[in-house]
Order: structure tokens, then sequence, then C-alpha cells
């Protein structure tokens, strides 16, 4: 669409298609706290920057390898 470069935020609607999840599974993602979100108003805003970062980070923290714990003996 014209003008997506210079969003600056997303409704819940709009990130539920970029995440490809349901609105209700992004309402739960805001309360839990996994997609960082701000009221205005009535309404939730997802700012285009934080959802990008929060992207990035959760991609870098599922491809990590798991830790290795040493067994004390």
């Amino acid at each position: 669409a014209v003008g997506d470069e210079q969003r600056v935020t997303y409704s819940v609607d709009e990130v539920a298609a970029i995440l490809g999840i349901s609105r209700s599974a992004v309402y739960d993602c805001i309360a839990r706290g996994e997609i960082p979100a701000k009221r205005l108003g009535r309404r939730i805003i997802v700012v285009r920057a934080t959802l990008e970062r929060f992207l990035v980070e959760s991609d870098g923290a599922r491809r990590s390898p798991p830790r290795r714990t040493r067994r004390l003996a």
C-alpha cells in the first residue's frame, strides 16, 4: 500500500496479518507482554520499530543452541 514505509504504528488487525495469527492471539500475546504495545484511548497500537526489534530478538532466541549443563559428580 502507499506509504507503508512511512507507517509508524500498526493496529492489532495489521499485526495479526503480518504475523499470520488471529486477532485474539495478538491480544493474548500483548496481555502476556510478548508483543510490546501501547494504548491510545481505546485503541491498542504496536509501534513498528518495537515490533521489528521484538521479532529480530525473538528469532535470535529461538535459533540459539540449547545450553548444556555440567553435572557435578
